[in-house]
């Protein structure tokens, strides 16, 4: 085999690998794209149910205050999940 064949071969050789890994690079790519989107969706929902908890948890001592801690605590608990039943049921 000649020189200039054999450059030939390496040259197609380098040309076929060098296409099958950017694909494989590209396919890759999407793939992560589309768990970073996943998990962006996922950081959405968690803000807002942070969120809600952190206003539940204003509202638990909001009332705490108000009621001050003659009626104890058990009875504030049970206050607290009473109403929140009868919201989500609304």
């Amino acid at each position: 085999m000649t020189p200039i064949a054999k450059s030939e071969a390496f040259f197609f050789i380098s040309s076929v690998a060098v296409i099958v890994l950017s694909l494989l690079t590209a396919a890759i790519f999407l793939y992560v794209l589309r768990i970073l989107r996943d998990v962006r969706a996922i950081v959405e929902r968690t803000k807002a149910e942070v969120e809600r908890v952190s206003d539940d948890f204003a509202r638990m001592r909001a009332e705490w205050r108000n009621a001050g801690t003659s009626r104890g605590l058990w009875w504030l608990v049970q206050q607290f999940f009473r109403r929140r039943r009868k919201v989500e049921k609304s």
